[in-house]
C-alpha cells in the first residue's frame, strides 16, 4: 500500500476541498510512514489535510535531515524493499516542490496538503 498525496485548496461556501495538484513522485510506501513522521518531527495523520505553509516547513525539515543525517533514520528503512532511503527523500523533495510551485499562483496558507 501507498500515500497519495495531494495538494488542495478549500472550495468557499462549504467543507471541501478540490485537488489542484500531485506530486512527481505522489506514492511513497506506507512502509515509510514511521521514517517521514521520525525525520520531520510531524505525527501527521492520515486523510486529514494540512496547511501548505505549516507543511513546507515539516517537509524542509524532513529533506535536511535525510540529507545530512541519514544513518540517524536508517533503522526505521524497512526490511522488505518497500522504500529504501532515496525513495523517502525523492518524495519528501516532490511534494515540496509541488506545493512551492503551486505557490507561484496561490499563496501557501491558502493551500492543503494531505496524507491520503
Amino acid at each position: 500500500m501507498s500515500y497519495s498525496i495531494g495538494i488542495y485548496v478549500k472550495v468557499e461556501g462549504c467543507n471541501k476541498y478540490a485537488e489542484i495538484a500531485c506530486p512527481f513522485h505522489p506514492s511513497p510506501s506506507y512502509n515509510l510512514g514511521r521514517l517521514f513522521r521520525s525525520c520531520m518531527d510531524w505525527d501527521f495523520k492520515v486523510e486529514e489535510y494540512y496547511r501548505c505553509d505549516c507543511a513546507v516547513e515539516r517537509l524542509g525539515k524532513g529533506i535536511k535531515e535525510l540529507t545530512h543525517n541519514p544513518y540517524r533514520y536508517a533503522g526505521l528503512i524497512p526490511g522488505n524493499d518497500w522504500g529504501r532511503m532515496p525513495s523517502a527523500l525523492n518524495a519528501l523533495v516532490s511534494i515540496r516542490d509541488c506545493i512551492l510551485e503551486q505557490a507561484e499562483e496561490i499563496p501557501l496558507e491558502c493551500m492543503y496538503m494531505r496524507w491520503e
